[in-house]
């Protein structure tokens, strides 16, 4: 059976991980010289936004490392902010990332 979670509360070992493209045939955003932004909650809690780590600028890929306390249990919403050198904002994607995130076991 397969797990409908893909995160852990309080793992810290997580990374959400994307591919940043800009239109039908998914190519991707070169994002040198830009900063991407996580914006993320969970459930109905406060959005909180994290610089993310460029992974491969060509490729578009960055990730973020979930820090202690990021993670709890519920629905984690989540959208990536891509700003370039002169202040111009894109958007990633139309709709959030969906996770869930279980319960850690005691």
């Amino acid at each position: 059976m397969k797990s409908v979670h893909q995160f852990v509360e309080g793992d810290t070992g997580s990374a959400l991980r994307v591919t940043c493209t800009e239109d039908e045939e998914n190519t991707p955003i070169n994002l040198t010289n830009k900063t991407l932004y996580l914006r993320f909650k969970i459930n109905s809690g406060a959005v909180a936004s994290q610089v993310m780590t460029v992974i491969n600028a060509a490729s578009g890929t960055a990730q973020y490392q979930f820090q202690t306390g990021e993670l709890l249990p519920g629905t984690l919403y989540a959208s990536v902010l891509i700003v370039d050198s002169v202040d111009s904002t894109f958007v990633s994607q139309l709709d959030p990332f969906v996770y869930k995130v279980r319960a850690k076991f005691v």
